[in-house]
């Protein structure tokens, strides 16, 4: 049991961290000229058009793509692990079901955010700050989880879109999960840890080029 445990967490940490790579890699970049010093002064950002084909895509990928699988793998296997919820088995059948929730919570989450975003005129793209200083970039990307360009005009704006998928997916999986306590309570904390998990994402998507540089040198 406890070898399969550990072949099932080495797959599923692989697998999320892969897919990780590929998605830092191949999210878009903004440069800063020499005296951008303020990109989180919206007064300076420039409108960001986008067609509705290219926000189709980010929502496809985004909801059904690798990462997505990943990281309703690991958010399973965490829940296998704490036998949350207690009332669905352990074993290869619990594991499922639990992989099924977090992965239906997921494109619940990426549909209002997707719906939510348009309709607010919200960039759902990531832009590197390209700034210096570990600190003043981590801000930055703490920052942009909560604030993001415009695309109907200059400026920014708060990303009710994340926001909205985030607690509302939390709320919506609260209709299959066996809850035990206040719906309303579970289901905010559901959205709180998701919206973490999109913190954390957006700080390893502006560090992880330089990682990724640093590994090729020692590589080479």
């Amino acid at each position: 049991m406890r070898k399969i445990r550990t072949m099932i967490w080495a797959t599923i940490f692989f697998l999320a961290f892969s897919t990780g790579v590929a998605k830092g890699q191949s999210e878009p970049e903004r440069a800063s000229s020499p005296n951008d010093t303020t990109v989180h002064d919206t007064k300076n950002a420039s409108p960001n058009s986008i067609t509705k084909k290219e926000r189709a895509k980010i929502f496809v990928r985004g909801a059904f793509g690798p990462s997505a699988i990943a990281g309703a793998a690991v958010t399973g296997g965490l829940n296998q692990e704490r036998d949350k919820p207690a009332t669905w088995p352990q074993g290869a059948g619990g594991f499922a079901r639990r992989f099924g929730s977090a992965f239906g919570q997921h494109v619940v989450k990426e549909s209002i955010m997707a719906g939510v975003g348009a309709a607010h005129h919200e960039d759902p793209r990531h832009y590197r700050s390209h700034e210096s200083g570990f600190w003043t970039r981590t801000k930055y990307a703490v920052k942009s989880t909560f604030v993001v360009p415009r695309t109907d005009r200059e400026g920014k704006t708060v990303s009710l879109g994340r926001l909205s998928g985030d607690f509302g997916s939390g709320m919506v999986s609260r209709a299959w999960w066996p809850t035990t306590g206040s719906v309303v309570a579970t289901g905010l904390e559901s959205g709180g840890i998701s919206l973490g998990v999109d913190v954390g994402a957006n700080v390893f998507r502006e560090f992880w080029p330089d990682i990724h540089r640093k590994f090729r040198r020692h590589a080479d």
